[in-house]
């Protein structure tokens, strides 16, 4: 069987056990009069086509993407019942919008899980169930009681990190009837915690005197947070690869230039130690970023807070919980958080990504010069109707890149922190 699609067999053989449902029963749903037909699709001899496995999905009341991808493997769930012809694994890199998830897919994948939709809906189920727990450790709150150590706690612990794919198109099912996607975050906890008595008792808890925003902003602060973990990984090894170049070229002579000119001698050591010194003031300046969450309620005032508990320190409980997940309190705030610190994040990193374009295109000069020779690597075209050519793409789509991420940037960073009231 195809590797690329027998996952709904497995699938679909499961909710069919689980639900007593036979091959009889789903073949009207798949075309077929016989259960010997749509036998033949579970044992691989023949391959249902897309619009046969969207029949079957809707039979079983489930997604596409439920039935054909549960575990996310093409890094694009939420988008796979867009599909016309392509299987999963090809909708993404032929059918995104996008680059970044598309042909250069591979280069950003250990990002996909923290700044795509999915990581938004995971962070807030996070939040929320971090939320709860906090206000089971205040004996103030009597009527949420200590979960420590409880089959209660631990189930909460569980949602939270074994969140799956299938979990956030489970929340996209409620956000389909809510058309409110952090609501549909409490509804699918609800749900969740239904199988446990204790827990049942304080649902309501849930979201207890937060606004979306207070969910949201810690949300994206957690996600800037591990994901500038990751960038912070990438960047030192390319200042690492650079300052390899430095060293080991550090008495290689080279003609420098100036206004495209030919000047005065150089060694290539010392042009490629001007690009560390740079990118390490700057990765310091992007690592020193403070990460701020707010968490008073709507408008920032702790009014419902303070309606329903008027006697309780709100303001040091909320800075208690933030900074739990690793994140600076803001202490004043409106409805939202301010954003400042964004626009700080994306500026720093901003930098970087202009020095490293800035490299890009005098190693593409150097290359133009003869300076540098690129390898060739076995099977590699250089050009359609010139062989002998070896392009300098790898610089060429790197600076193409950049530009983009800067410029989505610079956008982000003027944009959230000016707010309508």
């Amino acid at each position: 069987v195809d590797k690329k699609m027998d996952t709904w067999i497995v699938q679909a053989k499961k909710i069919m056990r689980d639900r007593g449902i036979t091959q009889k029963d789903i073949a009207s749903a798949m075309g077929k009069s016989t259960r010997g037909a749509v036998g033949h699709y579970f044992t691989g001899r023949s391959q249902p086509t897309l619009n046969q496995l969207k029949s079957l999905a809707k039979y079983l009341d489930i997604t596409l993407a439920e039935l054909v991808d549960p575990e996310g493997v093409n890094n694009n769930p939420f988008n796979i019942d867009t599909l016309e012809s392509f299987s999963p694994i090809e909708f993404n890199t032929l059918k995104s919008i996008s680059p970044i998830d598309g042909r250069y897919s591979k280069k950003t994948s250990d990002l996909s899980s923290i700044f795509s939709e999915f990581g938004l809906i995971k962070y807030r189920v996070l939040v929320e169930v971090k939320w709860l727990q906090a206000l089971s450790r205040n004996s103030e709150i009597v009527e949420v009681p200590n979960l420590y150590d409880s089959g209660a706690n631990t189930l909460l612990d569980s949602i939270a990190t074994n969140f799956s794919v299938s979990d956030a198109l489970h929340v996209k099912k409620f956000e389909s009837t809510t058309n409110h996607d952090v609501k549909a975050v409490e509804y699918f906890l609800k749900e969740k915690i239904s199988i446990n008595h204790t827990l049942v008792s304080i649902r309501e808890f849930i979201h207890f005197a937060c606004t979306s925003e207070d969910i949201n902003n810690l949300s994206h602060a957690l996600m800037l947070k591990d994901g500038r973990d990751i960038l912070l990984t990438q960047m030192r090894d390319v200042i690492e690869l650079i300052t390899s170049l430095s060293s080991e070229n550090a008495l290689i002579p080279m003609l420098s230039r100036t206004h495209g000119q030919t000047a005065s001698p150089t060694t290539l050591g010392k042009e490629m130690a001007n690009y560390t010194d740079r990118l390490k003031r700057q990765i310091k300046l992007f690592d020193e970023v403070k990460i701020m969450g707010k968490f008073n309620g709507a408008v920032g005032n702790f009014n419902a807070h303070l309606s329903a508990y008027p006697d309780l320190n709100w303001e040091n409980i909320t800075k208690t919980f933030v900074e739990s997940l690793g994140i600076n309190y803001a202490t004043y705030s409106t409805q939202i958080e301010p954003h400042d610190y964004i626009a700080e994040y994306f500026h720093a990193l901003n930098r970087f990504n202009t020095i490293l374009i800035d490299f890009c295109r005098d190693i593409w000069g150097y290359v133009s010069l003869g300076y540098f020779k690129q390898r060739t690597i076995e099977g590699e075209i250089g050009s359609s109707t010139m062989p002998h050519k070896v392009n300098p793409i790898d610089f060429e789509n790197a600076e193409g890149n950049l530009g983009i991420a800067n410029a989505v940037g610079d956008h982000l960073a003027s944009k959230l922190p000016i707010s309508r009231w």
